[in-house]
C-alpha cells in the first residue's frame, strides 16, 4: 500500500494532468458536436442531418436503413410519423451497436428496411459515425479533421476578413437519386457487386445476420415494436442465387421471433429505379410511398 501511495504521489502530476486532458476532451465532445450540426458551417454525415433535423430526446417512430431507405423513404411525404434514419452503408451490426448506446433512444416502432448492401460483412462504412468511434479513441482524435478545418479555417478568416464557411452547409441533405442509369452503367455495377460481395455467398453475411437475431432481442428488451421490410430490387436484373438465399435467411430468423416482414422486393417496376436498389426521387419515390405509407400506420 506504501508503494502505491508512493508512486501516486510521485506521478500526481501526470495523473492530474491526464485527468484534465480527459475532461476537456468530454467537455469538447459535448461543445463542438452541438457546434457542428447547427453551425452549417460542417459537412455532417447522414447521422449528423438527421439529428439535426430532430432534435427531440426521443425518436417515437423510426424507419432505419441504408441508402435505399434514404432514397425510398420520403418523410416529407408521409402521414405515419416515422423518421428517415437512412444512413450511408447502413448495417444491422452498426443498429445493434446504436440500440446498445444512449445517443438515439427510440421509442415505441422500429421499421429496418434491408437490402443485400445492408448485410454483407465485407461492405464499406463510414468511419466518421458515432458508432465507429472505439471506446478508448479521443473525440479530440476522432474528429481531428474537423477540428483541424475548424482551427485553421478560422484563423484564415481572422487574418483576411473572409467568412469562414458561414452557414454554407445549412441546407445539407442526404443524397438522393434522379432519373436512372443506363443498361450498360447498371449491367458494371451488378457485375462489380457479384466479384466484390455475392461471391461470397450467404456465409458473407454472417456477422449481419447474427446482428438481426441480437437487433429483434434488444427491441424485445426494450419494448420496441420491430418490423422489417425487404426493400425493391431493380426487376431488370434477375435475383441470383445469392439474394434469394439471404432473402429466406432473413425471413427465417424473423419468422423464428415472430417479427412482421413486408417484401417489397418484387413489387416495384423498373421506371422507379436509379440503379439496381436506389429508388429515383422524382418517380420511384412517390410508387414507394403509396405502398409503404399505409402499412407504416
Amino acid at each position: 500500500m506504501k508503494k502505491v501511495l508512493s508512486f501516486l504521489k510521485r506521478c500526481r502530476f501526470l495523473l492530474f494532468l491526464l485527468i484534465a486532458l480527459l475532461l476537456l476532451d468530454v467537455s469538447l465532445s459535448v461543445v463542438f458536436d452541438r457546434y457542428t450540426m447547427t453551425s452549417g458551417n460542417f459537412s455532417l454525415n447522414d447521422y449528423e442531418i438527421t439529428r439535426r433535423d430532430h432534435p427531440e430526446e426521443i425518436w417515437d417512430k423510426v424507419f432505419y436503413g441504408n441508402s435505399a431507405v434514404i432514397s425510398a423513404y420520403r418523410e416529407d411525404l408521409s402521414d405515419s410519423g416515422y423518421i428517415n434514419f437512412g444512413v450511408d452503408y447502413g448495417s444491422l451490426i452498426s443498429l445493434q451497436t446504436i440500440l446498445g448506446t444512449d445517443e438515439v433512444s427510440i421509442g415505441s416502432n422500429l421499421v429496418v428496411g434491408l437490402n443485400w448492401a445492408a448485410m454483407f460483412d465485407n461492405m464499406e462504412t463510414n468511419p466518421n459515425y458515432f458508432w465507429n468511434r472505439s471506446f478508448l479513441e479521443p473525440y479530440s482524435y476522432f474528429q481531428r479533421d474537423r477540428l483541424y478545418a475548424a482551427f485553421t479555417g478560422k484563423l484564415k478568416s481572422m487574418a483576411t476578413g473572409d467568412p469562414w464557411a458561414e452557414g454554407s452547409y445549412r441546407e445539407q441533405t442526404k443524397s438522393y437519386y434522379y432519373a436512372a442509369l443506363s443498361d450498360e452503367e447498371l449491367a458494371d455495377k451488378v457485375a462489380e457487386y457479384e466479384k466484390r460481395y455475392w461471391s461470397t455467398g450467404v456465409e458473407g453475411c454472417g456477422d449481419n445476420l447474427a446482428s438481426l437475431q441480437r437487433v429483434i432481442e434488444q427491441c424485445q428488451e426494450k419494448g420496441i415494436h420491430l418490423r422489417v421490410v425487404l426493400m425493391p430490387w431493380n426487376p431488370t436484373i434477375e435475383k441470383p442465387e445469392v439474394i434469394l438465399e439471404l432473402n429466406d435467411a432473413i425471413k427465417s430468423i424473423c419468422a423464428d421471433s415472430g417479427i412482421e416482414v413486408l417484401d417489397l422486393s418484387d413489387t416495384f417496376e423498373a421506371d422507379c429505379f436509379y440503379d439496381l436498389g436506389h429508388m429515383n426521387y422524382e418517380y420511384g419515390s412517390h410508387r414507394f410511398m403509396e405502398v409503404i405509407d399505409p402499412w407504416l400506420q
